[in-house]
C-alpha cells in the first residue's frame, strides 16, 4: 500500500510526542513492506520548519503565543482548510495514496480533500480542549465548559472526517466514542526509546528537563523555572540542565543552568529527571525516555497520561498547585540515592509493557479488521 505521513510539525523530532507517535506508525508500515512518503507541515510564523529536500506543506498563520494554548485549534483549522486547497497539496491529493496518517486532527480538511477511497488514519496524541482546560488565563468554570464545548461540538465532529481514530488510553477512546466517533480504537503507545538502563550511571546532572522546541515545552520549562526552580532550589545550590532543542529556544542565562543541544547520554548522567507535562500536547517524551533509562523521574499526572505505569515507578505531583511542595520532593530525592535507584529499577520495567510486539499486534487489530480483508495486494510482514 502507498502512505502519505502527514507530519504537522516539521522536522522530526525525537523529544516531540507527535514525532514519537509518527515514527512508532512509520516503523509499521515499513515492517510491512508499504511504500511509506513522509510529508511535513511548515508553520513559518511559529517556528515550524523541515529540512531542505523534504516535501512541504506551508500553513499561514500569525505568530502564537507560547502563554495562550486555547488559540492554536482555531488557527490551525482555519490555515489547514486554506492550504488544503492550494496547489501544493492538491499536486499531492492527486496522487494515488491508499492511506492517509497524521498525528493531528487538524489536519483533517487534508484528509477531506483527499479521495474518498483513501483509508485517513489519526492517532490522536492528545486533545486541544484539554490543553485549554487547563490554561491559567481562565476562570475553573470557563474551562470546564470549553472544555465540554471544544471536544464534544470541534474535536468529535472532526474525529468522524477519518476513516480510522487511534487513542493512546482506553478513556480517550471511550470519551470519542460517547460522542458517536464509532471508529475510535485504543492503541498504547511503544515506548519508542534508544536510552537503555545503564548498568552503572555517573550522575553528572542534577535535575534535567529535556524537551522539543514546540510552543507547549518551552512554556513547561519557562514555568519550573520561574516557579520551582528560582524561589525554591537554585539557592539550594542545585543546578538545572536543559537538553534537547528547547534548550535553544530558553531564553534564560544562568549560571547554574546548563544547556545541551542533545539529549544523547544526558539521560543516563542525571540524578533526576522532571517532566513538568501541563502544556505540551502528546505523549510526554522526556518521562518515557527518563523510564527506558531506568532514572528517577518527577511529573505531572499529564506527563504519566498515557503510559500503564505503577504508582511506584514515578514521582507524580500537581507542580502547578504545589511549587514549593515539588520542590521538596525534589531536594529530597537528590539526598537519597536509594530511593532515587529503587525509583529508576521500577521505571525501567515500564518500556516492557509499552513493547514494539504489543504495538504492532495492537494495529494488526485494527487494519486485518479494516483494511486486510478489503486489500488484498497488502502484504503483511
Amino acid at each position: 500500500m502507498r502512505v502519505l505521513l502527514y507530519h504537522p510539525w516539521g522536522r522530526f523530532d525525537s523529544a516531540c510526542g507527535a514525532s514519537h507517535t509518527a515514527l512508532a506508525q512509520r516503523d509499521y508500515f515499513r515492517a510491512h513492506g508499504w511504500d511509506v512518503h513522509c510529508v511535513m507541515q511548515q508553520i513559518p510564523a511559529w517556528g515550524v520548519t523541515a529540512q531542505d529536500g523534504e516535501r512541504t506543506v506551508t500553513l499561514d498563520c500569525t505568530p502564537e503565543s507560547a502563554h495562550e494554548p486555547g488559540t492554536a485549534l482555531a488557527q490551525l483549522l482555519y490555515a489547514s482548510e486554506r492550504a488544503a486547497n492550494e496547489r501544493a497539496f492538491r499536486t499531492l491529493a492527486s496522487e494515488p495514496w491508499d492511506v492517509f496518517f497524521t498525528t493531528d486532527v487538524c489536519a483533517a480538511p487534508f484528509a477531506h480533500a483527499l479521495p474518498h477511497t483513501t483509508r485517513t488514519v489519526l492517532a490522536v496524541g492528545d486533545s486541544y480542549a484539554r490543553r485549554a482546560a487547563t490554561s491559567e488565563l481562565v476562570p475553573q468554570a470557563v474551562r470546564e465548559a470549553e472544555y465540554k464545548f471544544t471536544f464534544g461540538r470541534v474535536e468529535a465532529e472532526l474525529y468522524r472526517l477519518f476513516t480510522h481514530v487511534l487513542f493512546p488510553t482506553e478513556a480517550d477512546a471511550n470519551a470519542a466514542r460517547k460522542h458517536g466517533v464509532k471508529s475510535a480504537r485504543h492503541v498504547p503507545l511503544w515506548v519508542r526509546s534508544a536510552h537503555a538502563a545503564p548498568s552503572q550511571a555517573h550522575e553528572e546532572h542534577d535535575i534535567t528537563i529535556c524537551g522539543s522546541a514546540c510552543n507547549g515545552d518551552l512554556a513547561d520549562l519557562e514555568w519550573f523555572y520561574r516557579h520551582v526552580y528560582l524561589p525554591h532550589l537554585r539557592a539550594c545550590g542545585v543546578r538545572l540542565t536543559v537538553a534537547g532543542s528547547v534548550a535553544d529556544r530558553f531564553p534564560v542565562a544562568d549560571l547554574r543552568v546548563t544547556k545541551l543541544p542533545s539529549t544523547t547520554g544526558v539521560y543516563e548522567a542525571s540524578r533526576v529527571i522532571v517532566a513538568p507535562a501541563h502544556s505540551a500536547m502528546g505523549p510526554y517524551v522526556s518521562a518515557m525516555d527518563a523510564m527506558a533509562a531506568g532514572r528517577a523521574v518527577v511529573t505531572t499526572p499529564l506527563g504519566l497520561r498515557t503510559l500503564n505505569a505503577t504508582g511506584d515507578a514515578a514521582i507524580s505531583i500537581d507542580m502547578r498547585t504545589d511549587p514549593s511542595g515539588t520542590a521538596a520532593v525534589i531536594r529530597e530525592l537528590l539526598a537519597a540515592p536509594g530511593w532515587r535507584k529503587a525509583l529508576g529499577t521500577r521505571a525501567a520495567q515500564v518500556p516492557a509493557v509499552h513493547s514494539r510486539e504489543r504495538f504492532f499486534a495492537m494495529l494488526d487489530a485494527v487494519w486485518e479488521l479494516h483494511t486486510f480483508a478489503q486489500r488484498p495486494f497488502a502484504r503483511a510482514a
